[in-house]
């Protein structure tokens, strides 16, 4: 079965698409990972072992910063908010 150019456009854009309703829940997953890190990093500092807990404080942190990075970079430089990418 041949594969023509036409339906490799069609995979390109369901995959964009796909791709961008994804993004869309990207800061939500990033707090989460932030949050349940920070909690993990809590439970070791008191419990278990404090070096681990110090590491789990910075990828906590990091993750705090990640989120609130992608959320304020969103909807900025190539995308306005209807949702067009090429700003036409």
């Amino acid at each position: 079965m041949q594969v023509t150019t036409a339906d490799r456009i069609k995979l390109i854009v369901e995959i964009i698409e796909i791709a961008e309703k994804i993004s869309r829940y990207l800061p939500i997953a990033a707090f989460l990972y932030a949050g349940l890190t920070l909690v993990f990093a809590v439970i070791n500092f008191l419990e278990y072992n404090i070096t681990l807990g110090i590491v789990l404080y910075l990828f906590a942190g990091f993750g705090i910063y990640l989120a609130i990075r992608i959320y304020l970079t969103q909807g900025k430089e190539g995308c306005d908010n209807t949702g067009n990418i090429w700003n036409f």
